[in-house]
C-alpha cells in the first residue's frame, strides 16, 4: 500500500497462519507419543543465568521457564558448538512422559543441526 507520493511502501498481511500452527501443534503432540525419551542439550554463549536460577525456593525447587520455543539437540557436541565463547552455558535436559516434545528437524531451516 502506497501511502502517498514518494513515501515508502507499507505491506499489510492479515494471515496469522492459525490453521497451519494448529496442524503443526497437532503433529507434534501425536509424534511426542512415539518419541523415545533421551537426554537433550541446549547451548549458548554471551549470556549468563541469574543467581536466582540456582537458588532453591521455599519448596526446594530451582530453575526457570522458557516462555517460547527452545531449540535442543540430542547431540551434546552440537550444544557445545553453540556454547563456544565467553559466558557460555550448556544445559542437559531430561524429558518427562508429560512434557516431551518431538523431533522436528524436518521443519527446521537448519535440518543438519540435529
Amino acid at each position: 500500500v502506497r501511502t502517498g507520493k514518494g513515501e515508502a511502501v507499507r505491506w499489510e498481511w492479515h494471515n496469522t497462519y492459525a490453521t497451519t500452527l494448529h496442524a503443526i501443534n497437532s503433529i507434534i503432540v501425536k509424534m511426542a507419543r512415539i518419541t523415545k525419551i533421551v537426554p537433550l542439550y541446549r547451548g549458548w554463549s554471551g549470556a549468563t543465568l541469574p543467581k536466582v536460577f540456582f537458588k532453591p525456593d521455599d519448596d526446594g525447587f530451582c530453575g526457570g521457564v522458557e516462555y517460547g520455543f527452545s531449540s535442543t539437540t540430542t547431540k551434546r557436541e552440537q550444544a557445545l558448538q553453540y556454547a563456544k565463547g565467553k559466558a557460555s552455558t550448556v544445559l542437559e535436559l531430561e524429558m518427562g512422559m508429560i512434557d516431551r516434545g518431538a523431533e522436528i528437524s524436518w521443519l527446521s531451516q537448519y535440518p543438519h543441526e540435529r
